[in-house]
């Protein structure tokens, strides 16, 4: 069980029923929340089988729990979200979150990351369920720490320590901004979010694509040959879910009208029995995965449903 994917379907499924009033749909999401919510142990969420709970898969938890109070109105998930939120400001240093806990021991991983920007999300809208300003304060903290990722071009680094950017987690970051923009009112909050979607259109790929890693590697021949042939091995790798994600983030700001068809057509092109693959790598011939996978998916579907320029959806990204 993938607890991050496993509340996006509930997040997914509660604005899919908004959509069409099958209730079945929020069906399915009680059903998903109920599986997050059984193997919570102290607020965290984590497969039985995984040594580490992850700060962001919770964070992302709680914000299905809200999406999921404001669908049923029912006070379970309210106190859920409850739990969960002071489980994982107990890893907040003052400017981000600590990325993960290890389940045996309680060991702290001090590493934090630029995906924890999207965890403004679940505490602006703990804000406004909860009516306590300490949840949007601890928001704007973290996106302060987060612009202090951006280079002048737009992108964000992984990290402090670490330069490079993951296109999965920049977008991930674009879209804290921009609900941190919907839910706090700071046009600043706009403006970096804008910044960061046009380096994108930069450095699609002419399918439509997006490299899993930026920058490029160089052509420097390592002294190490194996590990720089597999980073390098790892930056050709095309991916879906950054790919759904900026068609998601282009819609919704009305940019890049030829960029997002791009987006699209590529995207088309990967989809296998209503699913999307994930990877697309490139050795000498680029080769497919053979599977499918949700996330990418989710971010797909969603994406389907808003029209350009449509900035009302901000407040349903997931």
């Amino acid at each position: 069980i993938y607890p991050e994917v496993t509340a996006y379907a509930v997040s997914l499924s509660c604005i899919l029923f908004n959509e069409t009033s099958n209730k079945r749909l929020l069906e399915r999401a009680e059903r998903c929340a109920s599986s997050l919510i059984n193997m919570s142990r102290k607020g965290e969420v984590t497969d039985p089988s995984n040594a580490y709970a992850y700060t962001f898969d919770t964070g992302i938890f709680v914000s299905s729990m809200f999406d999921l109070y404001k669908a049923t109105g029912k006070e379970t998930y309210i106190d859920q979200a409850k739990r969960s939120l002071k489980w994982l400001l107990t890893y907040w240093n003052g400017k981000t979150f600590f990325d993960r806990v290890s389940i045996k021991d309680g060991a702290v991983d001090p590493s934090s990351y630029i995906n924890v920007a999207k965890l403004s999300i679940p505490l602006i809208k703990a804000s406004y369920f909860l009516k306590d300003q300490k949840y949007a304060d601890v928001a704007i903290e973290l996106l302060r720490w987060a612009e202090g990722l951006q280079s002048s071009d737009g992108r964000f680094s992984l990290s402090e320590a670490e330069n490079k950017t993951m296109l999965h987690y920049h977008c991930y970051a674009i879209e804290g901004f921009l609900y941190a923009y919907h839910g706090l009112k700071n046009e600043r909050y706009l403006q970096i979010a804008k910044k960061a979607a046009e380096w994108l259109s930069k450095i699609q790929n002419e399918d439509g694509s997006f490299y899993q890693w930026y920058p490029r590697p160089s052509t420097h021949i390592s002294k190490n040959m194996i590990r720089h042939l597999l980073i390098g091995l790892g930056y050709r790798v095309k991916v879906t879910d950054a790919t759904a994600q900026a068609a998601r983030i282009w819609k919704i700001l009305g940019i890049n009208d030829n960029a997002i068809e791009k987006a699209y057509h590529y995207l088309n092109g990967e989809l296998e029995d209503g699913g999307l693959r994930l990877f697309r790598r490139k050795l000498i011939f680029e080769y497919p995965d053979a599977r499918v996978y949700s996330w990418p998916t989710f971010f797909y579907i969603h994406s389907l449903l808003i029209t350009l320029r449509d900035m009302g959806k901000i407040g349903e990204v997931f």
